[in-house]
């Protein structure tokens, strides 16, 4: 089921929801949209878990407005509003690649109640850049430049991100891409990629990440070229307690290139933190509300 969700300033939020599980909130990362989850969507489904996927503002079918804040601590702000909208019945369990990896750990460190653990996937937010990275991305990304530059760049862009530029889901990616490109709201997609970029850059995570007190899994694309996999062992060091998986032949984005893998070494993760009783609440909830269903159907008829 999709839905949207207007925030307290109008912002409209495109999201998805399905299954009645434990909830897996996934959160995509720069020029993403909540399509970047559809092969785990449909894994965890089998599982037994609600998944819930959300268009960032800015991407995707979400508002594409020149006047929202493009931040870290403001897109977290949005995830905490979305959730308290949601009315779920438990903390759910973030799922954040690249920046959306930065979000989710700025919402582990500074809403720590209203979480039960968080995935962390090729994530921004410790990734240092020299001079030369850093004129390239304020040139590309700049205003003026940007929805020129990614008409034709958006094939280099794939390759960036995919280890093999040639899978089925590099050229999904591609294709979204230049859809995105004809759209009315083109101009106000590239100015999202513009700010969020520099969102980025400027809210690093450094002094945040030893205040994330819920489990964390770190899950790596061995072969990233946009954020390198040494900085998995700089997430490893900075989070205490917090476990690594990296996967072999895999660039930026595991669930879309391996996802067997990714969604294997996660469900191993989420086996190894919910309890029985978590796992079985919902189906056991579910069997109940089915069963007063049933009889008040036959009810009905007599």
């Amino acid at each position: 089921m999709t839905g949207r969700f207007q925030t307290e300033e109008n912002t409209e939020i495109y999201y998805y929801i399905e299954g009645e599980g434990y909830p897996l909130l996934f959160i995509h990362g720069l020029g993403g949209s909540l399509n970047n989850w559809n092969e785990s969507y449909l894994y965890f489904l089998k599982k037994g878990f609600q998944v819930i996927g959300i268009d960032l503002p800015g991407y995707g079918k979400s508002s594409k407005h020149e006047d929202f804040e493009y931040t870290i601590s403001h897109y977290a702000k949005i995830v905490k509003e979305f959730l308290h909208f949601l009315k779920l019945k438990c903390p759910p369990i973030l799922v954040g690649n690249s920046m959306g990896g930065q979000i989710s750990s700025y919402f582990a460190a500074k809403y720590k109640s209203r979480l039960k653990a968080l995935i962390l996937v090729d994530s921004s937010g410790l990734n240092e850049m020299n001079l030369f990275q850093e004129v390239l991305i304020h040139f590309t990304f700049e205003k003026n430049n940007i929805a020129q530059i990614l008409k034709y760049m958006i094939d280099i862009f794939s390759f960036n991100i995919f280890n093999n530029p040639k899978h089925p889901n590099a050229q999904t990616f591609i294709e979204e891409q230049k859809e995105m490109s004809k759209e009315e709201h083109y101009h106000g997609y590239c100015y999202a990629l513009n700010q969020s970029t520099k969102a980025m850059m400027n809210a690093g995570l450094k002094d945040l990440l030893s205040e994330i007190q819920v489990p964390v899994m770190i899950i790596w694309g061995k072969n990233d070229r946009l954020i390198p996999s040494f900085y998995s062992e700089k997430f490893l060091e900075a989070i205490p307690g917090s476990s690594l998986k990296l996967i072999q032949n895999c660039g930026h984005v595991p669930q879309l290139e391996k996802p067997e893998e990714f969604n294997l070494y996660l469900e191993q993760f989420l086996n190894s933190i919910l309890s029985a009783e978590e796992k079985t609440f919902f189906s056991k909830q579910n069997k109940f509300k089915n069963l007063i269903t049933k009889i008040f159907k036959k009810g009905k008829t007599c």
